[in-house]
């Protein structure tokens, strides 16, 4: 799933709360062409040129990286919900989390990558010494990842002002997850693949329209199938009643008084 916004505003002029405005959802079961699929979408929306910076934020899943391959400009950040969580599990107990914590705190990504190799050194335990060298290799390969985007924009030359952090990403998944994972439901791809996308609409507060446009396609759909397979449908039943070798009474009942009846009967019993 990628989720898009166009920032973040008040929930109401007094709250200490934000909500996202725009949200807008690409979810798929299929990972194929996932950022092909999901960056069409977004080029769909907004006028993508040369000169749009795209922010992507997620966990150091590799896939999610990719997606800077797909605009003009974009950078990566590392979410940083996941980044902290990491870091206090495999640094718990040791001096160098808190070093760890506030070099992340103050954009300090060199000052982050001495502290795990530090903290690798010293721990005893060698799986956990081996999960932190693998830590430390994973972002020295995106350095700049661990640092704000606000920051990095601003050195750019970019103006930050009104940006907030970038920490919709759990959340959000929390709000699909509490529906689909955490309450003991099985599913199969088709019954999944439609409430994940139900789910999408809805959190983008458009599901009623969703559902009309889908009702329409649905209609128009079925009218198609029945104006094409009236005449075969036809045919079946009357052979199947063998309506042309007999000669129901109901065939010369009134219209009227057969209710209609009568018409269908006699339509039905024509030749191929």
């Amino acid at each position: 799933m990628v989720m898009s916004h166009e920032g973040r505003s008040p929930r109401h002029p007094a709250s200490d709360e934000y909500e996202l405005l725009q949200r807008n959802y690409h979810v798929t079961l299929d990972g194929k062409d996932f950022w092909e699929e999901a960056s069409r979408k977004l080029y769909s929306i907004y006028g993508i040129d040369e000169k749009t910076w795209a922010v992507i934020n997620g966990d150091r899943a590799g896939w999610i990286r990719e997606g800077v391959k797909y605009f003009p400009r974009a950078i990566y950040q590392i979410e940083r919900y996941h980044l902290k969580r990491d870091l206090r599990n495999l640094l718990r107990g040791t001096p160098q989390l808190r070093r760890a914590l506030k070099a992340l705190e103050d954009n300090q990504a060199e000052e982050l990558l001495a502290a795990l190799a530090v903290a690798a050194k010293e721990c005893p335990d060698e799986k956990r010494q081996a999960a932190i060298r693998a830590l430390k290799e994973d972002l020295m390969t995106m350095p700049e990842a661990c640092r704000d985007y606000r920051v990095r924009l601003q050195e750019m030359g970019i103006s930050a002002e009104g940006m907030r952090g970038l920490g919709a990403a759990e959340s959000n998944m929390d709000r699909f997850a509490n529906r689909v994972k955490k309450r003991g439901q099985s599913w199969g791809r088709r019954g999944l693949q439609a409430i994940v996308q139900s789910l999408a609409r809805q959190f983008e507060g458009r599901l009623e329209q969703a559902s009309e446009e889908l009702n329409q396609t649905t209609l128009e759909k079925v009218e198609k199938r029945l104006r094409a397979g009236a005449g075969h449908v036809a045919r079946e039943s009357a052979e199947a009643f063998q309506f042309k070798q007999a000669h129901p009474l109901i065939r010369s009942a009134g219209t009227t008084a057969s209710g209609g009846l009568s018409r269908l009967i006699r339509k039905l019993s024509l030749p191929a």
